[in-house]
């Protein structure tokens, strides 16, 4: 068992920095997270333009900050294949096309919207944003599919740059949340014409209440240290939303 060199509690399995080479626990893992002191030695691949004043970025520079690489998208693919099977383990859907196609439907738009939010936001700071699959947490994820108790973590948008403040941070992790909030009311309110969508409303609404839980690595805590009352806001409406929808079905 080792120590977190940030917060100092043991850890069975700690995280070593690639840059700094310290141990850390996984809610301090990532470098912006426990003050980096080698985070100089991060070169993103490709550097993405700053703009100098944020009134003359237009539509097509902001879409050409929408960058992904090769890696990335093996990543966000991995990433994908884990939370569809973790969450079809839940619902246990027959082998038919319906079966398979909705809840790949509902694991692409929660999960794959979720990441890609964080990382839009992310690069219109003009920040270097890349999703990671982090081995732990991914196995600890799928050993999940063979219990009742279902963890959903492979990975994160990992976040490289300069000059990027508390605001922006909060900002960054309330983007994730937020749309899955709105892609779970969206389907819930699909679902009276066509009630095979349910599923994909349940999916987005637990991802949302899950994220925005003020604890360990979630992106709740993150909100709440930026603005607790967006976080209050946030995570009433996912317990409001998640009630209304498990509880009509």
């Amino acid at each position: 068992m080792a120590k977190c060199n940030f917060c100092g509690k043991d850890v069975d399995l700690p995280f070593s920095c690639n840059y700094c080479g310290k141990k850390f626990c996984a809610e301090h893992r990532i470098p912006e997270k426990h003050d980096c002191e080698a985070i100089h030695k991060a070169k993103p691949p490709r550097a993405v333009p700053k703009p100098t004043f944020k009134a003359k970025i237009g539509v097509k520079q902001k879409l050409s900050m929408i960058k992904f690489t090769k890696r990335e998208l093996i990543h966000l693919a991995t990433g994908l294949a884990v939370f569809f099977a973790v969450e079809t383990s839940r619902f246990i859907p027959p082998i038919t096309a319906t079966g398979i196609i909705l809840p790949l439907l509902g694991a692409l738009l929660a999960f794959g919207v979720h990441e890609l939010a964080h990382k839009f936001v992310a690069q219109s700071f003009g920040q270097w944003a890349e999703f990671r699959i982090d081995p732990i947490t991914t196995v600890a994820s799928l050993i999940t599919v063979l219990t009742r108790f279902k963890v959903i973590a492979p990975g994160a948008v990992i976040i490289r740059g300069y000059g990027i403040n508390k605001n922006q941070i909060g900002k960054i992790s309330f983007a994730g949340p937020a749309i899955n909030l709105i892609l779970a009311f969206t389907f819930k309110i699909l679902s009276y014409s066509i009630p095979l969508l349910i599923p994909i409303a349940v999916i987005n609404a637990d991802i949302a209440f899950f994220n925005l839980l003020p604890v360990g690595f979630f992106d709740g805590k993150t909100i709440y240290r930026w603005d607790k009352w967006a976080w209050i806001g946030a995570f009433s409406c996912s317990i409001i939303l998640w009630f209304f929808i498990v509880l009509t079905i």
